[in-house]
């Protein structure tokens, strides 16, 4: 009820303190005075009486001020000690944790908003130690399966006089949500309380971890039925995990493997290699890829090798996992294909060979010859470069076989044919037998001049041979008669017009005398 200013208890309390505690020194004065008067008209104990009364009031002053003071000190006290309680309250009611006050039965008789709101505790009380039927019922453990009442917080609280601390249960809340806390419960040494409860909800992270494990586990499952060897390192090179396929291929249990690293498993190259790409994977943050042939129990095995990180919630690494492609029988096959294919390009240099060489004198032969003399005059012509020829057949060659016999006569032409062919050494140069005792040389690159200077050495070169030919007309040995001819190739005219430039010039040697070397001229 309202008290209003008009009424006497208002106009009592407006008294101050002062006047109500000397008033009493007052109406003593005044009555001894009077009671002085009436006794004796002496005016000395007047005086004494007097002065008596005045310090009576005096001290009464005094004490009447000090007992102000006091009750202003108490009124401060308890207006400061409301306010406390005030902001107190406040905050019980806005702290994001959950908090609740239970009696000596774990009954809850106080909780703030928030936790009334989790656990589904009525807002309306009819007093403020309102007892509740118990807590709620859907209370479940970690694994899922219900809690029984003494694993309760505030039952083994009470139970024990000792703190519990950051025990997690899941409460199905009045809303129907499974939600997740880390209670704490801790005993109130006051009459008639029991403990205080902190519920701290920690559901994002419970649902976080049950996502983690259920992505670890279906991870697990992909390399445990992998078909290939899968493992798992963290960033020092420690095995954390390892498939069956790779405890396979290392012929030894999973229990063996786990926590050690590659030095205590692989030879030091082996090492090497493999540390020198997982750190690139640490630093870089990316997968790598490379081979690398690894002496197992039962043999060397070459394996494609990707590595790739394993990342945080921060994208950082926190581990490096493996995964090995045996590729034995792919680096043995392309070892054999290899191997065919070199047997194979050399019985292709030996076709090749056998088709453009002279099996005679074993220079080229005549299609060898067709097929470089056009290749060259179309190189020549783009290069605007002179192409040379040079035809020459062996003086009274049938004479010659009919006197020592064809066995040496074929002997005469392979040592011709092979003087010639070390005397014509470039690159681009040929020396062909373009039929019977008769040979063409093609001078890439070379001038008339160059042309004859090279008939000349070649006319020297057979002669050094001293070949006997005791039936020729011209010497003693066997000589050769040489057509030149030279020109700058172009696409209105083939090489055959100057080939058979060579062999009218070869023609007019033989008219002329035969050992001698002819320069075709228009």
């Amino acid at each position: 009820m309202t008290v209003s200013p008009s009424t006497p208890h208002f106009l009592f309390h407006s008294i101050p303190l002062q006047l109500v505690m000397v008033l009493p020194f007052v109406v003593q004065a005044m009555a001894m005075m009077w009671l002085t008067g009436y006794l004796s008209h002496s005016h000395w104990p007047i005086w004494v009486y007097g002065w008596t009364t005045m310090l009576s009031i005096g001290l009464g002053t005094i004490v009447a001020n000090w007992i102000s003071q006091r009750y202003q000190s108490l009124e401060q006290v308890e207006v400061s000690l409301k306010e406390s309680q005030e902001k107190y309250k406040v905050l019980f009611q806005t702290l994001p944790i959950g908090i609740s006050i239970t009696d000596k039965e774990s009954r809850i008789i106080e909780s703030n908003t928030i936790a009334e709101l989790w656990l589904g505790i009525p807002e309306s009380r009819e007093s403020s130690r309102h007892q509740y039927p118990e807590i709620n019922p859907s209370i479940i453990r970690a694994d899922g399966s219900p809690m029984p009442v003494e694993e309760y917080p505030c039952v083994k609280a009470l139970r024990s006089n000792q703190a519990v601390y950051d025990q997690e249960m899941g409460v199905i809340c009045s809303d129907g949500i499974l939600r997740w806390f880390s209670v704490s419960a801790s005993p109130i040494p006051i009459e008639n309380y029991g403990v205080v409860l902190v519920h701290v909800n920690i559901s994002d992270r419970k649902f976080a971890e049950q996502a983690m494990r259920i992505s670890e586990s279906r991870l697990q499952t992909f390399i445990n039925n992998a078909p290939t060897p899968i493992a798992i390192k963290d960033l020092e090179g420690k095995y954390l995990s390892i498939n069956s396929e790779f405890a396979y291929w290392m012929q030894s249990p999973a229990e063996e493997i786990l926590g050690k690293h590659d030095y205590e498993l692989f030879p030091a190259d082996n090492v090497k290699i493999s540390r020198d790409h997982e750190l690139q994977v640490i630093f870089e943050g990316i997968s790598v890829t490379f081979e690398d042939t690894i002496p197992l129990p039962d043999g060397r095995h070459t394996f494609l090798i990707t590595k790739f990180p394993l990342m945080d919630d921060r994208d950082s690494p926190y581990a490096i996992a493996g995964i090995y492609l045996d590729i034995s029988d792919r680096k043995q096959a392309e070892i054999a294909l290899a191997e065919v294919e070199s047997n194979l390009r050399i019985a292709n240099q030996e076709l090749q060979k056998l088709v453009n060489l002279d099996g005679l004198t074993e220079i080229a032969n005549r299609r060898c010859f067709d097929e470089r003399v056009i290749y060259e005059w179309q190189r020549l012509y783009r290069d605007r470069q002179p192409l040379s020829l040079l035809m020459f057949d062996v003086d009274y060659f049938k004479r010659y076989n009919d006197y020592y016999g064809h066995q040496l006569g074929d002997q005469a032409l392979l040592l011709i044919a092979q003087a010639v062919d070390q005397l014509v050494c470039r690159p681009a140069d040929l020396v062909a037998r373009y039929g019977g005792e008769e040979f063409i040389v093609i001078l890439p690159n070379t001038n008339l001049e160059g042309a004859i200077a090279v008939a000349k050495n070649l006319h020297k070169a057979i002669a050094n041979l001293q070949i006997p030919h005791q039936d020729s007309d011209v010497s003693d040995i066997v000589t050769v008669s040489m057509g030149i001819a030279s020109d700058i190739p172009k696409l209105d005219r083939s090489p055959y017009v100057l080939i058979n430039q060579a062999d009218q010039a070869l023609y007019y040697a033989k008219q002329q005398g035969r050992n001698r070397s002819v320069i075709f001229a228009d």
